[in-house]
């Protein structure tokens, strides 16, 4: 059985969507950053929105708090540990020379090395014609809705 936007075959390896696991790699890139940074994060799935009148509408719904509550729980934790780690910095500026060449010092401010990064996130606002089945529906109209749209 082919499940169609969800596996693919890039040489010779297999993919999946990235959805799947997590609706932003937003972890992934802080986690592998090396330089200043800026990030663009897109949600496409709105947490705020007006009511369902529809059981399609709630449907619709019901998806958009999933994905976008999973989109800011990791934005929120990852603003905490950067939180952390620059409390952690400003106590180690505290300390004496003498304490600054000791092995848990140095381990400790290795750990609280980060480089800056901003991150502008942007939510996608879905189309009146738009329902439940965004999350799975790529259609070349619906498509070239969305690039118009990022543009």
């Amino acid at each position: 059985m082919a499940f169609p936007n969800v596996l693919i075959e890039i040489d010779g390896k297999l993919w999946w969507d990235g959805g799947l696991v997590s609706n932003t790699p937003l972890s992934h890139v802080l986690d592998t950053q090396d330089a200043e940074l800026l990030v663009f994060q897109v949600d496409l799935f709105a947490a705020a929105a007006k009511r369902p009148t529809t059981m399609m509408d709630v449907m619709a719904r019901e998806k958009e708090i999933r994905f976008s509550s999973r989109t800011r729980q990791v934005s929120d934790a990852l603003l905490k540990l950067r939180r952390e780690r620059e409390a952690i910095r400003r106590v180690l500026d505290k300390l004496p020379d003498t304490l600054r060449s000791d092995a848990d010092v140095v381990a400790l401010a290795a750990m609280a090395h980060e480089h800056p990064v901003n991150v502008v996130q942007l939510i996608y606002r879905a189309n009146n014609w738009e329902s439940g089945s965004r999350d799975y529906e790529f259609s070349a109209r619906t498509m070239n809705e969305h690039w118009l749209a990022g543009r």
